[in-house]
């Protein structure tokens, strides 16, 4: 059995994401969409991910807030609690990815400021 190629960077970036179309997976990968579909699928197949409407998402993630704790256990959070403090993961991931294409748009304007001189 040869080695599934996008296998595991797929996987990085579904955990990532939480949730990808087929086509920006191809874009991310710079890979035909045709391809990407084949892996997705033979990774469904396999039980690997699964697929929401257009998204793939990982096999096994949480679909529902009540599924990250035991209502049972005596020092069970509040799912308020849990919810906000992903809520607040996310913000800060969102913040931070600001931060980087701010960086990157900087980047593309010097490059194209030195393009536009070098003519």
């Amino acid at each position: 059995m040869r080695k599934a190629k996008y296998d595991e960077k797929i996987i990085k970036m579904l955990e990532k994401s939480g949730g990808m179309k087929a086509s920006t997976v191809a874009l991310q990968l710079g890979v035909r969409p045709t391809t990407i579909y084949k892996v997705l699928t033979r990774m469904l197949e396999q039980g690997r991910i699964h697929k929401d409407g257009q998204l793939f998402a990982l096999a096994g993630a949480v679909e529902d807030v009540s599924d990250l704790v035991d209502p049972d256990a005596p020092d069970a959070p509040d799912a308020k609690v849990l919810v906000q403090a992903e809520l607040d993961s996310v913000v800060r991931e969102i913040s931070d990815l600001e931060r980087e294409l701010h960086v990157l748009r900087e980047i593309h304007n010097r490059l194209y400021f030195i393009l536009g001189h070098a003519r």
